[in-house]
């Protein structure tokens, strides 16, 4: 998927949380995570990446958290963190 078709997704559909990439065709993660960030102020967003040299310190400013993909445990502790449970509502798997 590319990063403008997460973009469009993501306003096009109730979702409760984003998780993206840093490296996605088109659109980079910080790109993905402003533009979602310009509709949908408030809606979490979790950097999910591989890149083994970090990813630019201007990009944290975007998003609510950066995992690295050779830590799955920290993606799960900080999804759980950032959704809210609600009465009546599903819980994630």
């Amino acid at each position: 998927m590319s990063g403008a078709q997460g973009v469009l997704l993501s306003l096009e559909n109730s979702v409760d949380l984003v998780v993206l990439d840093y490296e996605m065709p088109g659109m980079n993660g910080d790109l993905v995570a402003q533009a979602i960030r310009r509709y949908k102020p408030s809606l979490p967003i979790i950097l999910f990446t591989g890149m083994p040299d970090g990813i630019p310190d201007s990009v944290s400013q975007n998003v609510n958290g950066v995992v690295y993909k050779t830590d799955f445990s920290g993606l799960i502790a900080d999804i759980e963190k950032l959704i809210t449970k609600k009465p009546g509502k599903p819980e994630a798997i």
